[in-house]
């Protein structure tokens, strides 16, 4: 058995379907968390990625409304907003990739407690909006992700939450930030827009 398939079994062994080397579960309101086997393109090893994905978001972004629609089929970790790469999130805390057919017992047994002990604790952490939101409010940015594209996120689903002034002053503080710092983000005021918030 490869490798691969041995940590998607226990992926799917606690509510993950599976796509390929993809795999998502829903979590609480509309939110994704999705998991990722990804082979490197020049060499025979692979990393793994925890990410989650916010239909909300996506809505907004994309103009797709899906008022009845939980999500596509299936969300690939490059779709997702928040994202970070197993081995930064366990004790290494560097990007790591591990071979694909070399000490398979090994290389599975690390990759599977890695992904119990500190990926699933990570997208549990992020359950539902609200906690979303908590973490940036505490941290000012979102794991994975700009500082900008994190207030867009937060600014999305409190609105969604009926917290309108709190969205829009996430809004105009990052807009004030990022005009003091000289990076101008034009695409912030379309967004807010989009959110029925004028700056």
């Amino acid at each position: 058995m490869d490798i691969r398939d041995r940590i998607s079994s226990y992926l799917e062994s606690i509510g993950f379907e599976r796509r390929k080397y993809h795999f998502n579960r829903q979590a609480q309101g509309r939110l994704i968390h999705a998991v990722c086997l990804q082979k490197s393109q020049s060499t025979d090893r692979f990393t793994v990625e925890c990410a989650i994905y916010s239909i909300d978001f996506h809505e907004v972004a994309e103009g797709d409304s899906r008022k009845e629609f939980e999500g596509p089929l299936t969300v690939e970790v490059a779709e997702c907003d928040l994202r970070q790469r197993l081995g930064f999130l366990g004790p290494a805390k560097k990007d790591l990739w591990w071979p694909l057919r070399e000490d398979c017992d090994k290389v599975a047994v690390e990759v599977i407690g890695l992904l119990e002990h500190y990926g699933i604790p990570f997208l549990d952490r992020f359950s539902n909006s609200s906690a979303i939101i908590k973490d940036y409010d505490e941290t000012g940015q979102l794991p994975g992700m700009t500082k900008g594209r994190s207030a867009l996120v937060v600014a999305t689903l409190l609105v969604r939450a009926g917290q309108i002034d709190r969205a829009r002053a996430i809004l105009e503080a990052t807009r004030k930030r990022q005009d003091e710092q000289g990076s101008p983000f034009p695409y912030l005021l379309q967004f807010a827009k989009k959110l029925g918030i004028s700056l």
